[in-house]
């Protein structure tokens, strides 16, 4: 039998490691990488297996974990690995090929959308290796305890907003783990009573149906139901008292796009946005952060691209970066502008996209509030974790939308790296503490200077 490849060992040093104190850096300090050949590419715990890549890390509501999945060099059917941390450590806590401790199968294939609690409950969805029949599962694991169960899966019950009752079809994929332990998902559904075949659930209850829910404030006074909503686009905040998701409505299809909030549409394919003539006709990577903000970016039929939070815009194509900068966002070096965007529990925000600066090298940022670059392509990074911008290490390219920000003010995301001549290195999952207000790291800046003199 197939072990479960996350020892209580491991688990409790993650634990353990909560209250440890890290040395400070002048910029990103790099927790795990797949630079072939350094010390961050190893797998904790897997005896030689390294990264070889990364997906989207999620955050608990209070920021004291983190998860996220990621690939290795492992054989193909256990390649894939779920790892939690705290800070600047991490563990494998859930593996492909891994046990499932009230099942006979194993984990299959990961999905990349996980979640955890501050309790460190943390979920993900899978296929697991057993009767086709109940395969498609969320399991839930705690890093405390080391266990891993079913929390839904394929064929369970639910029961429907207007009434009557279904079953979870052959799709199932996760929203959130909640602060309580319950799951927010969404399902195709089978054996419907009424409606039609596919919802969004909050533990066994489906809070919106397509054929069946109509959400309100259409366009128009329209009151087309839902018909179909997009796969990992349903996110709730800490609690599940609010909810986010996007999909399409019944009806004409030149706006049937809409994102939706607690029942209502808030952007709506074929309608302009406050300030703009041009209608939307793309809504990107809708996202509600654990206190029940919400963002979403997007475009308009002339070619504006633009950012919205909480239903205002926030930044734009053609606008200034931070206030009173002359460089502003630009389309020029990617067609869409923006590329990332987080919040935290405060409302802080943080917007990454490419700008009007000349320098090909330089012309992506990530912008807090409007008001300060925290970083830029081409800024040094601390590879060995000595607290020095020494390693001749680089952002590259920021990876799209991989990251989150604390309340405390701590950034982490992805991204891939160079040296001082250009070089791809790898990619890495870093960390960044966001300086005092008006406070500037002289190290960092001068770190990207001698990087963009050496290429």
């Amino acid at each position: 039998m197939r072990s479960s490849f996350c020892s209580h060992a491991a688990i409790a040093a993650l634990v353990a490691c909560a209250g440890l104190a890290h040395a400070g850096s002048a910029g990103p300090v790099v927790i795990f990488s797949d630079i072939v050949g350094h010390s961050t590419s190893m797998v904790p715990g897997l005896g030689g297996v390294s990264f070889s890549s990364f997906d989207r890390p999620f955050r608990s509501p209070n920021g004291a974990f983190w998860v996220l999945t990621a690939d290795t060099d492992a054989p193909a059917d256990v390649d894939e690995v779920v790892i939690a941390g705290f800070g600047l450590a991490g563990a494998v806590v859930a593996r492909e090929g891994g046990a499932i401790d009230d099942r006979a199968d194993f984990v299959g294939l990961i999905d990349s959308r996980l979640s955890i609690n501050n309790a460190g409950q943390y979920a993900f969805a899978t296929n697991t290796s057993g009767d086709a029949a109940v395969d498609e599962v969320i399991l839930v694991g705690n890093i405390s305890t080391g266990t891993l169960n079913t929390g839904v899966q394929e064929a369970d019950a639910v029961v429907l907003s207007g009434g009557g009752t279904a079953n979870l079809g052959a799709s199932v994929w996760l929203a959130d783990i909640l602060s309580d332990g319950r799951l927010a998902y969404g399902a195709s559904l089978t054996n419907a009573t009424s409606g039609g075949a596919s919802g969004l659930i909050i533990n066994r209850q489906v809070i919106a149906q397509a054929d069946a829910d109509v959400p309100g404030m259409q366009a128009g006074g329209a009151a087309e139901s839902w018909d179909i909503f997009d796969v990992n686009d349903f996110r709730t905040n800490a609690d599940g008292t609010r909810w986010l998701a996007q999909g399409d409505l019944n009806g004409a299809t030149t706006g049937d796009d809409v994102l939706v909030v607690d029942g209502n549409v808030v952007l709506q394919e074929g309608q302009a946005l406050a300030g703009f003539a041009s209608p939307v006709t793309n809504i990107v990577e809708p996202y509600m952060d654990s206190a029940g903000n919400w963002i979403a970016r997007g475009n308009n039929s002339d070619g504006q691209d633009w950012v919205v939070m909480n239903g205002n815009v926030i930044a734009a194509t053609g606008g200034a970066i931070t206030d009173g900068a002359s460089e502003t966002w630009s389309d020029a070096p990617f067609a869409a502008t923006f590329f990332w965007m987080a919040s935290n529990n405060n409302g802080d925000f943080v917007i990454g996209g490419t700008t009007s600066n000349p320098d090909e090298l330089a012309d992506a940022v990530l912008v807090l509030n409007g008001e300060t670059v925290l970083l830029r392509q081409g800024d040094a990074v601390d590879l060995n974790g000595n607290g020095l911008l020494d390693d001749d290490a680089f952002i590259n390219v920021f990876n799209n939308d991989d990251g989150f920000l604390t309340d405390d003010g701590y950034l982490y995301f992805t991204a891939d790296l160079m040296d001082g001549q250009g070089n791809a290195l790898g990619q890495a999952f870093m960390r960044y503490q966001i300086p005092a207000p008006g406070a500037v790291s002289v190290l960092a800046l001068a770190g990207a200077a001698i990087a963009r003199r050496r290429r």
